[in-house]
């Protein structure tokens, strides 16, 4: 839901750390799953940052590590360990250079990775301290337009938790950011949100809503009101897909006819979706005798690691892959924006919910009985 890279990690994993449901837009490099990793204790040896003898040259240190272990296999030790270091390299930015305004993106980088050290560790971290990080950071008159952009947009998320009709004060803090912000790629999920919202409250109000969003000047806007135009063309007709999978099978939705169709959108180096693994494998096993068929969108970019997860986590559904990325062409035609996304398509080939994960297993059974 942000503009740079590292808002969406941040975001991604405050969103985990308070339960949030769903995931935007992911972060570019691999997430090892760290859940298995029980009371992983801080390095014995505090890591040594004093060869790095200028604020450029500790900065430039903290953006490497933040590229990761360069690889989707590392182990979580490996992970740990670099977020170990990158929580100590930017503690140790602000201690040494506390006029320096990248401070500001060095306090959001230590709340981020804090913040995943500690989920890791089984411990939930505690909100009202990353409210008021995100609030300094926020408010701070020196800190780049981007910190303070970053700060503001995790700061809705949190507030917007576990919200199905939005508040008053939370739409006022999505309509001051996107007054503020106009041309922030954000505005286009506040935006959703808000007609999400609306459908539940006032449906007139969310299509006059939706109408003066498809002339929106923002870009970003534009395009998401479009695809919730074109979500609602395709849930009023059966769904048309074909496709070969990774795997050379041939792939016709129109002959899936007759069954529950699950189209899974997401990617290995997805967390959210990785954490949603579990379940769905569950589901199909239970109910695939029964009628039940999933069709994977994966936005994967290398196609090992894919292979790799699906091999070893039991995914025997087909999958479709391009290694185009977010520039996927079946997920770009359908205007995906968040991974994971999950639609069910009904025995008539129609897309009758668009948030299948939700409650999947009672959803599954439900139509099938119809």
């Amino acid at each position: 839901m942000t503009a740079s890279p590292r808002a969406l990690i941040i975001l991604a994993f405050l969103l985990a750390a308070f339960s949030f449901a769903r995931a935007q837009s992911p972060a570019p490099s691999a997430t090892p799953d760290l859940s298995g990793t029980a009371a992983v204790q801080p390095s014995p040896t505090p890591p040594d940052f004093s060869q790095f003898k200028t604020a450029d040259a500790l900065w430039a240190q903290i953006q490497k590590l933040e590229e990761g272990p360069g690889s989707p296999d590392a182990s979580p030790d490996q992970v740990l360990d670099i977020l170990h270091q990158l929580t100590a390299a930017s503690a140790e930015f602000q201690s040494r250079y506390p006029t320096d305004t990248r401070r500001w993106e060095a306090r959001l980088i230590a709340l981020q990775y804090s913040t995943m050290l500690q989920s890791s560790q089984g411990q939930q971290p505690d909100p009202d301290k990353i409210e008021a990080e995100l609030k300094a950071v926020a408010a701070a008159k020196d800190a780049p337009v981007e910190a303070r952009e970053e700060a503001r947009i995790n700061l809705i998320g949190m507030h917007a938790s576990g919200l199905d009709i939005l508040t008053a004060a939370v739409e006022s803090e999505m309509l001051a950011f996107i007054h503020d912000f106009p041309d922030d790629p954000d505005d286009a999920q506040l935006q959703k949100s808000r007609l999400d919202s609306l459908r539940k409250t006032d449906i007139p109000a969310g299509e006059k809503l939706l109408a003066a969003l498809l002339k929106d000047k923002n870009p970003a806007v534009a395009d998401m009101a479009k695809s919730e135009v074109q979500m609602r063309d395709l849930m009023k007709k059966p769904l048309d897909l074909q496709f070969t999978g990774e795997d050379g099978a041939k792939v016709d939705l129109a002959k899936l006819r007759g069954k529950i169709v699950m189209i899974d959108f997401w990617a290995t180096w997805c967390a959210p979706c990785m954490e949603e693994v579990p379940t769905v494998v569950s589901v199909f096993k239970e109910f695939h005798s029964q009628g039940f068929e999933i069709i994977g969108i994966s936005l994967d970019q290398d196609k090992g690691p894919l292979e790799g997860v699906t091999k070893a986590q039991g995914m025997t559904w087909p999958q479709y892959f391009d290694g185009k990325g977010w520039q996927n062409a079946i997920s770009s035609r359908f205007g995906i924006s968040q991974i994971p996304t999950a639609w069910l398509i009904n025995k008539k080939g129609m897309v009758v919910d668009t948030e299948a994960a939700d409650g999947l297993e009672e959803k599954v059974k439900a139509l099938l009985a119809k």
